[in-house]
């Protein structure tokens, strides 16, 4: 009998063990975006990295993707930076971003989650920051309607700014951001968010932009779009000249008209102008000056003739 129990005992064990083996070599894996701030200042900017199954439990989690973040980014990896527990409230963070003050929020694509245990996908943004206001923890988190952006130079790209507040009975809701100032990778422009938290940006030149905001009137988690700005590319074959390229031309060609006058100038000394028939006359003078000479010649013949 314990030869028959030991036996089971052992092949449930190895059981376990090809399962175990077979898990890991299937490989859960997905790519995510991450974004990290640290009390208002972007530190991790939709860094794309590859999720595996970190704490063996059979999921990807939001757990995986911030500690998968920190160690590909973080000095010293995620041993340095980043650490999570259970607790009351189930898995939690311990430490972000090195700092290990318990003041943070998290994030799956703009919407709260309700621990590190919830699970990502493929293609998932996930965000995470340590508080600016440690009293009250107002910081309002704000997100753009798009994660991506991609434009010609010279192109408008238009966003709107949300953020996630509560309502009288302190219900979650999203509201507009009024009144924030734009900013492209990390500098202030001119553009600011409407009372609907509507705005346009355009770009000049080409390359990868970062467009976030700052607001003078309330704190808030940066929030973050990746703009992609195209060179514009001209068909000089096809393409409709400038204004400026409109008149050069219209001068040439009245600078050429001018030049080509004097030989039209010439020519006509030459030729008589129409209405003008004073060489006419004097060929009508002459020959009838020979008839007259030719016609005398013939009398004079004549009567020396008869003579």
């Amino acid at each position: 009998m314990k030869k028959l129990l030991s036996t089971a005992l052992a092949i449930a064990m190895l059981s376990g063990c090809v399962n175990l083996a077979a898990s890991a070599e299937d490989g859960l894996s997905a790519s995510v975006y991450v974004t990290i701030s640290n009390k208002g200042e972007l530190v991790a900017v939709q860094q794309n990295v590859v999720v595996s199954d970190a704490d063996n439990d059979g999921s990807l989690t939001v757990d995986d993707a911030l500690f998968a973040l920190h160690e590909a980014v973080y000095e010293g990896g995620a041993e340095a930076g980043y650490s999570s527990y259970t607790g009351d409230y189930g898995l939690s963070l311990g430490m972000l971003w090195g700092d290990d003050s318990g003041n943070f929020g998290y994030c799956k694509n703009n919407t709260s989650c309700f621990s590190l245990a919830d699970t990502v996908v493929d293609g998932d943004y996930i965000t995470a920051y340590i508080y600016s206001n440690t009293d009250y923890y107002s910081d309002m988190y704000t997100f753009f309607d798009v994660n991506t952006a991609s434009a010609d130079a010279g192109e408008e790209i238009i966003l709107t700014l949300s953020g996630s507040g509560y309502d009288a009975d302190w219900n979650s809701v999203t509201l507009p951001v009024e009144g924030a100032v734009i900013t492209l990778n990390g500098e202030q422009t001119e553009y600011v968010t409407d009372a609907e938290g509507k705005v346009s940006v355009t770009i000049e030149s080409e390359g990868k932009y970062t467009i976030s905001a700052k607001s003078d009137t309330r704190i808030i988690v940066p929030p973050v779009c990746v703009a992609e700005i195209s060179a514009v590319v001209v068909d000089e074959e096809n393409s409709v000249p400038s204004e400026s390229e409109s008149v050069e031309s219209s001068e040439n060609s009245e600078s050429s008209e001018s030049i080509s006058e004097p030989e039209s100038s010439a020519a006509d000394v030459s030729s008589p102008e129409t209405g003008d028939d004073s060489n006419v006359t004097i060929y009508a003078a002459v020959f009838f000056l020979s008839v007259m000479m030719a016609a005398a010649i013939v009398v004079s013949s004549k009567k020396s003739y008869e003579k």
